[in-house]
């Protein structure tokens, strides 16, 4: 959803070129991308050492990425190298905890399993 509107708003709302707002979420998709990769990497091995390390790893960042949304949002100034460096980290903290959660939902109550996994798809076919 964040692809979708976010190049709207930069660019309706808050006065930003097109191409500037392009720019920006672009940087963010990139900073996805590593925080796919990175999330992926650091998750499992906090994993390896305790399964309880990689959610307290994804409260954290589900925390950061707070603040680095709400910069985007609400810039003072928008357009500025500091937004663009806003919107890379952003993305990459977001995405950080995408590839650590199916193995957080390990459920060993079979139907329990089968509705959190199906509520997980269906967010999941939301987002995208």
């Amino acid at each position: 959803m964040i692809y979708v509107f976010l190049n709207d708003y930069f660019s309706s709302d808050q006065g930003m070129s097109i191409e500037a707002a392009t720019t920006a979420l672009t940087l963010f998709g990139v900073g996805g991308l590593f925080g796919q990769l990175l999330g992926g990497w650091v998750g499992q091995w906090l994993y390896n050492r305790d399964p309880r390390f990689q959610t307290v790893m994804m409260g954290t960042t589900t925390m950061a990425s707070i603040g680095p949304i709400l910069y985007l949002l609400n810039a003072p100034t928008y357009g500025d190298p500091l937004f663009y460096i806003i919107a890379f980290v952003g993305g990459i903290i977001v995405s950080v905890n995408g590839p650590n959660v199916r193995a957080v939902l390990q459920v060993r109550l079979l139907f329990a399993l089968k509705i959190i996994f199906t509520l997980f798809s269906l967010i999941e076919c939301l987002q995208a």
